[in-house]
């Protein structure tokens, strides 16, 4: 039967585990290649021409976990560490620290421990050229997916099929983004080896880096929101699974692309961040929320030669959008409210709006205690860093880009800050008496 064949192929694959794929004979891993890519063929077919037989629909979580497992195991991982605000939360250096909410949101924010190190690629150009065909095709099998079922940008994945799907994208194929886009991509290779192996592995290598970039690019498509024309909403339905994938793109994806890119990437994820209207929240929930993004846009390295202006991991315009898009938000709820309301009410009726006008300014009260510490952040220099504090990445990461834009877009930040800081000040929420 169908279920007896893939079955059968899981364990052919399988072989190339033990010991680790790179020290398996030619033999097993030439037969997980094969296994591999007839466990692809048969789940997700080939799109958009074919599809992937929907029968065998429970075996995607195993066949992903299989495949991360594979892939993973030819990164270099000694290095990689642990941010230390990670081990904070409930001591004084954790990395929220509004102090008059702290206590109250503590709770369920942890930092997840990963998405904090990329790990570097092993030494690939000697590496053996049939465990490159093996990464080879598990990278085409994803492609499979994400060119067929995932190209609509529809949610059509189990939480289950998501985190392992996150997990292989983070420990299998970030590490390959990350070397395609370092700049000291080739001049790390090592080229020790024979000429013609090199030459080979070279160009396979490009091609595995060239389809992985193209898997991220196309998987951005879910950091927006669905739009029908009627209806808005977040196009990966989960809340969870939702955060984690912020996350990859947000702290690891971001860092290591082209400034353009880059930006783009964080300023999609902070626009799905914030979508929704304050009120639809509970005042804690809004808390965590909002509490999370900041931290996130202003985190920053252990070592201040690394980033942006002093080791910030997101450059100043992030920043800014950030910020702007909280305040924003909050005065767009406060428009919709007061065009509600009815000013030919009779004295002795109830407002039918009171409940969304109060609910409101305690979500704009909350926003300005969390802004504040931000604001002084920025306009004291970032004396004080607020924000979740990462580790040094493993790989080098450059910012190409003229000094002089980053500089104008300092500068807008610090006049954003200010310009908020007295938006704040001045809004009803913050009056005392």
């Amino acid at each position: 039967s169908m279920a007896q064949t893939v079955d059968a192929l899981f364990d052919v694959a399988n072989i190339s585990l033990s010991p680790k794929a790179l020290n398996n004979s030619d033999d097993n891993i030439f037969a997980a290649c094969g296994a591999i890519r007839s466990l692809g063929a048969s789940l997700w077919g080939n799109p958009p021409q074919i599809n992937g037989n929907q029968s065998l629909r429970i075996y995607w979580s195993s066949y992903l976990d299989l495949l991360t497992e594979i892939s993973s195991s030819i990164h270099e991982r000694n290095n990689c560490c642990m941010s230390p605000a990670s081990l904070a939360i409930g001591n004084s250096s954790s990395m929220y620290s509004t102090k008059n909410i702290k206590n109250e949101i503590e709770n369920g924010m942890a930092v997840d421990e990963s998405f904090m190190t990329i790990p570097r690629v092993n030494d690939s150009v000697s590496m053996n050229y049939l465990s490159l065909v093996m990464i080879y095709e598990i990278v085409l099998s994803i492609r499979r997916l994400v060119d067929g079922n995932l190209s609509s940008g529809l949610d059509t994945l189990s939480i289950d099929e998501w985190g392992a799907l996150i997990s292989l994208l983070e420990m299998g194929l970030l590490p390959w983004l990350a070397d395609f886009y370092a700049t000291d991509n080739n001049a790390s290779k090592s080229l020790d080896s024979d000429s013609l192996l090199v030459d080979r592995n070279l160009t396979l290598i490009g091609k595995i880096e060239a389809e992985v970039a193209d898997i991220f690019k196309q998987l951005k498509l879910f950091l927006g929101c669905y739009d029908d024309g009627s209806y808005v909403s977040q196009r990966i339905v989960n809340e969870e699974t939702r955060r984690k994938f912020y996350l990859l793109y947000f702290r690891m994806v971001s860092p290591v692309s082209p400034s353009s890119e880059s930006v783009h990437i964080a300023l999609s994820v902070i626009d799905s961040w914030v979508r929704g209207r304050p009120s639809t929240f509970n005042v804690l929930d809004w808390q965590k929320k909002c509490s999370k993004l900041l931290a996130e846009v202003f985190a920053f390295y252990d070592n201040k030669d690394y980033g942006y202006d002093g080791g910030y991991v997101h450059p100043p315009l992030v920043r800014q959008a950030a910020m702007r898009a909280l305040v924003e938000s909050d005065q767009h709820e406060q428009t919709e409210n007061s065009s509600m309301s009815s000013p030919g009410t009779n004295s002795g009726e109830i407002d039918p709006h009171l409940l969304s006008r109060i609910t409101k300014n305690i979500h704009a009260d909350t926003i300005c205690k969390l802004l504040f510490p931000y604001l002084e952040e920025v306009l004291f220099g970032g004396l004080n860093r607020n924000g979740l504090r990462l580790p040094n990445p493993y790989l080098a990461i450059s910012h190409e880009g003229n000094y002089e834009d980053f500089y104008r877009e300092g500068q807008k930040l610090l006049l954003s800050a200010l310009q908020i800081a007295g938006d704040l000040l001045r809004s009803p929420s913050v009056e005392k008496g």
